[in-house]
């Protein structure tokens, strides 16, 4: 069995931008787009499973934790936001789209059911890069790049971010995310964070993490010492902003609901 999971608020958002630069605004019919764009997702994976996440509009937990979390993003046009509006009620309606719970993003409610789904494949289409660290050995990433969508395993996150799916969140916590605006440490750059978590570990047998560099600061370079010495707090703060929620309820929603839909009512969907 395959399940097809589809971060609905990022397609929404490059579809919208890719439709804006083609088209004049007034023509634009991004909720007709997205239909589409997912039916013909659907018709190549052919999944058995099938749920496309949205974004809660609340404040989420992050926020909670961190104000300025998401801080600098631009409002949402009205374009975008009636055309969200649009699509999440026409997949609500036909079963398959789900908004996350109060506190939550999209990201959390794709987290939750491919951890769910442990005995199927999973395929989570999504051009956010933080949805890397659900990659394993039943988890592949459909990455939308310049026109192109790439299927990432385990070796292909870590060809293109030097460290291992589960170490995503550790990578964040060091390096910060400027599109979420997750701090990181102050001047720790890509190349560093990849290497102290590929270099610092306990354990031969696993990958290193935040925390364990921290216990091996004393085997760190001076100027590399200098900069995380003082930063434990917001090194693990960010790491946890970067952690997706793997247990969120979701009731009524479950596995049997988001089977496909017929033939028909993918083509009702065009």
């Amino acid at each position: 069995m395959t399940f097809l999971l589809i971060d609905g608020t990022n397609l929404a958002h490059r579809l919208y931008h890719i439709q804006k630069a083609t088209s004049s605004s007034e023509k634009l019919d991004l909720a007709k787009t997205m239909r589409r764009s997912i039916t013909a997702l659907i018709e190549k994976h052919q999944p058995t499973h099938c749920a496309i996440a949205f974004d809660n509009h609340e404040p989420t937990r992050r926020h909670q934790q961190y104000p300025e979390y998401k801080q600098g993003r631009k409002e949402k046009e009205f374009a975008l936001r009636d055309a969200l509006a649009q699509t999440e009620q026409y997949f609500i309606e036909l079963g398959s789209g789900i908004v996350a719970p109060i506190g939550y993003e999209a990201d959390d409610v794709l987290a939750t059911l491919a951890t769910k789904a442990k005995s199927m494949t999973k395929l989570i289409y999504s051009g956010d890069r933080n949805l890397f660290q659900l990659v394993d050995e039943t988890t592949a990433i459909l990455y939308p790049h310049k026109g192109k969508t790439s299927i990432l395993d385990a070796v292909a996150v870590y060809e293109k971010m030097q460290v291992h799916p589960h170490q995503i969140t550790d990578f964040k916590g060091l390096y910060g995310d400027t599109s979420d605006n997750i701090p990181g440490v102050p001047r720790i750059g890509a190349k560093t964070a990849s290497t102290l978590l590929a270099k610092y570990n306990s354990n031969a047998e696993r990958t290193a993490s935040i925390e364990e560099i921290f216990n091996h600061l004393w085997q760190i370079s001076p100027a590399i010492y200098q900069k995380l010495r003082f930063h434990q707090e917001i090194a693990l703060l960010s790491k946890k902003l970067a952690t997706l929620e793997r247990e969120l309820s979701l009731a009524p929603c479950t596995l049997q609901q988001l089977r496909c839909q017929s033939k028909k009512a993918k083509a009702d969907m065009v």
